[in-house]
């Protein structure tokens, strides 16, 4: 039985992403951070903002700040939010700005609800030459920075009663259907 199950685990394997929005304990305060379809669970207008430093004093420490905002209609079936999101870890950074619809299904009774959720957006990474300590004529990384804005968003679900919240998401949907090709280049120049 063992076998099976590690065979079948093998077989829908796939590659895994860490941290791709990495701000912690934050999404425990702020769900609609982690998941469009948290936007508008609650009637009016929510604001949260976060800011977290590490490392303080370190030169290049990651550095991020977002600020969501979401509005449950009063029928609490529709809400809407907007995030805007920057991170500053070195020299790379990453500027987002999202903004997100969820309908919010009402169930077998007004406590219980299936929320879907989808947000749309843009996206900005790019590389600070000034500090960078290398070769600034690598190929690589000046093909990083000739990148565009591209368009980004993110897919949730969600249950949720008095009593327990169940959700998913996929977050970073760019990445299903654009591929970024990672050149292997190797100077071998003596």
């Amino acid at each position: 039985m063992k076998f099976y199950i590690c065979g079948l685990l093998l077989f829908f394997a796939s590659a895994a992403f860490a941290q791709l929005n990495p701000m912690g304990s934050i999404y425990y305060q702020n769900q609609f951070l982690a998941n469009p379809a948290m936007a508008g669970t609650e009637t009016g207008l929510n604001l949260n903002g976060a800011f977290k430093a590490q490392w303080v004093g370190i030169d290049g420490a990651p550095k991020i700040q977002y600020l969501t905002a979401d509005y449950g209609l009063s029928n609490n079936k529709v809400g809407i939010g907007a995030l805007l999101y920057s991170e500053t870890a070195g020299a790379l950074s990453r500027m987002r700005a999202t903004f997100s619809y969820a309908y919010h299904l009402p169930l077998n009774n007004a406590s219980s609800f299936l929320d879907f959720g989808i947000s749309a957006g843009i996206m900005n990474e790019y590389v600070n030459i000034g500090k960078v300590k290398g070769d600034l004529t690598d190929e690589v990384l000046n093909g990083f920075n000739e990148r565009k804005l591209y368009l980004d968003g993110d897919f949730g679900a969600a249950y949720r009663n008095n009593h327990l919240t169940i959700q998913g998401t996929l977050p970073n949907l760019k990445r299903f259907f654009k591929r970024d090709v990672l050149r292997n280049v190797v100077d071998r120049s003596i």
